[in-house]
Parts: structure tokens; sequence; C-alpha cells
């Protein structure tokens, strides 16, 4: 006798762009209300996040797990983070003449591991 065969479980669709940003919105709305606040059970925030992409996201997109929204938070965050950990750099060495569109730019570039060549993007030391 064959042995059961495990459910399959496949991988959905990406997260476009438009999604992306309507779940960034949802996480901010939940984050930030005073009355939910960030001081509750993961999956009670998270379902309130579901709730809130739910009426954000685009009519054409998929609804999304509480799991999926929560990995693709997790995904999010670690680039905020690196990018983050760019502009703390930028600041930290201190470049003279620099103003906060040039350390976004600059910080930008070193996120995205771009070599900053020409001398009228170069503001600063090189990194």
């Amino acid at each position: 006798m064959p042995a059961p065969v495990a459910l399959m479980r496949f991988r959905g669709f990406n997260y476009t762009p438009v999604d992306d940003s309507a779940l960034a919105r949802a996480w901010l709305l939940v984050f930030e209300d005073p009355v939910i606040g960030s001081e509750q059970k993961s999956l009670d925030f998270f379902k309130g996040v579901s709730n809130f992409f739910f009426i954000l996201k685009p009519p054409t997109t998929e609804m999304r797990s509480t799991d999926s929204l929560k990995g693709r938070i997790k995904l999010m965050n670690k680039e905020c983070v690196k990018f983050t950990g760019c502009v703390a750099a930028i600041r930290h060495s201190k470049p003279t003449g620099v103003v906060d569109d040039d350390i976004v730019r600059i910080a930008t570039a070193l996120y995205k591991n771009i070599k900053i060549t020409s001398t009228a993007d170069n503001c600063g030391k090189p990194f």
C-alpha cells in the first residue's frame, strides 16, 4: 500500500510595489493607532494589519494570508534596517558640505552597492 501523499504547498504570487506600499501603510496604521497600538500579541497585531491591507490593497491584488503578510513585513524591515545603517554610516563619516538630500543619495548608492566615481557625484570621502 503506497504512503499517503502530503498536502502540497505552493508559492503564492509575488508582491508588487503597490502591494508593498499598501502593506507598509497598513502596518503603520495599526502601529501608530493609539487605541490598537503595538502593545499586543503578534497574532492580533498582524490580524489588524491584514484587515487594513484588505481595505488598502488594489482590487486586482490577491488576498494574502496573515503569515504571508508577516513574512513580507519581515523582509521589508530587514531592508529598511540595512538602508538605515547606510544613512548612519554616511552621517558618522561627517562629510563636509553635504545636505540631507545628498546623504540620502549617497546612502542609496551605498545600499545598492553603486560605486560613486564622478567627482560631481562624490560628496565627502569615498566609501
